[in-house]
């Protein structure tokens, strides 16, 4: 008699919610295993039942549906009679009182999660100040955009609009100018003669939509003294890996260069990661035969040669010195000196020594290190 009831019930449930779709829906199932099924071709097979809810002692038996159902959000709740019934998307769950006894837990399935759109970074208007040193807005004529440069507020003002090009005023300096489709202009905002700040129009929209991108320039500015001082820092580990090359290199006489040279190759290396710490620019042709370094291959290899390494190594390091200082590098001198006669490897001795040497700071390093 009970079973019967169920069956009213559910077929009277299925004509309200699902009007005017009319469904001949009949359950037929024992409190054993069988469960229940459906006759019904517009519902489809029993998906999955569901134990879960102990508390209450009931169980949930779910259908998958042909396609959407009404919104997937309504729901009906017949508990008073021992029925109820719930939806989601395409999934409708129909739950039964405590006629059933079998409590066999299953998962319920899930909705696989939604799809969020990522949110546009460009505002419709105003806005800026963010930690990027690059930011891309929207803008129409009369917007006015307040931007953050080295922490000050700035207002771009969108004067007109035309098919490629676009009037804008910043107001803080005072100044109206145009900008044409992927035209970047740079301005300096604080009278500095350095530019703070760049515009890039992108884009024009047929409604005359405007995409500007405005660039930080300080922020470069602070990258670029960071990593200066970054370099400085690795000096004291550039400067303890050459550490065991000079320490051999310092007043090494012509015939033990050989012994060394594969050290000093490694110590080259090494160098070149100086160069960038001294800052060495090119600026001209300084030459070998400036200092008058007259002196032949031969002269290396009689019994005197100790006397002329001596007198001819002061004029060389005086050379190197000097050339480092007017900005030639590694390369250039070491080019000089091999047309001048010098062997490849004195030549490395005499740079190793010369470069270590020619900036105080790096010498105070060395000096804690040791």
């Amino acid at each position: 008699m009970k079973l019967s009831y169920y069956k009213i019930s559910i077929f009277s449930l299925f004509i309200i919610i699902f009007l005017p779709i009319t469904l001949a829906i009949t359950f037929t199932g024992t409190d054993g295993s069988d469960v229940y099924s459906s006759d019904d071709s517009a519902i489809g097979s029993i998906a999955q039942r569901d134990a879960n809810d102990t508390a209450t002692n009931t169980e949930s038996i779910i259908f998958s549906w042909g396609g959407p159902v009404g919104n997937g959000s309504s729901a009906a709740d017949l508990s008073s009679s021992g029925l109820g019934i719930s939806a989601s998307s395409d999934t409708y769950i129909i739950t039964f009182g405590p006629d059933l006894t079998e409590d066999v837990a299953v998962s319920t399935p899930t909705s696989p999660p939604a799809e969020t759109e990522s949110s546009s970074s460009i505002p419709s208007s105003g806005g800026g100040g963010g930690s990027s040193s690059r930011e891309t807005y929207g803008l129409v004529v009369g917007d006015k955009l307040t931007v953050l440069i080295n922490n000050q507020p700035y207002k771009i003002a969108i004067k007109t609009v035309k098919e490629d090009n676009v009037e804008l005023t910043i107001e803080e300096i005072s100044e109206t100018f145009e900008l044409k489709l992927d035209e970047t202009k740079e301005f300096d905002l604080d009278k500095d003669n350095i530019p703070d700040m760049s515009i890039t129009l992108d884009a024009v929209s047929d409604l005359l939509r405007v995409t500007i991108t405005v660039e930080d320039l300080t922020k470069q500015k602070e990258q670029e003294t960071i990593n200066k001082d970054q370099d400085i820092i690795n000096a004291a580990e550039v400067l303890e890996a050459v550490k065991p090359i000079t320490g051999a290199a310092i007043g090494m006489m012509s015939e033990q260069a050989a012994e060394v040279k594969t050290s000093l190759k490694t110590a080259l290396t090494t160098i070149i990661g100086l160069n960038v710490l001294l800052g060495v620019i090119l600026n001209g042709l300084f030459t070998a035969k400036h200092i008058k370094m007259q002196r032949a291959y031969k002269a290396f290899h009689t019994k005197n040669k100790q006397d002329i390494i001596n007198l001819e190594l002061k004029k060389v390091e005086a050379y190197v010195a000097k050339a480092l200082h007017n900005g030639y590098s590694k390369d250039q001198i070491k080019h000089n000196l091999l047309i001048a006669g010098w062997q490849e490897q004195e030549i490395d001795e005499i740079l190793v020594e010369a470069m270590l040497n020619q900036d105080d700071r790096l010498i105070k390093i060395l000096s804690r290190n040791n």
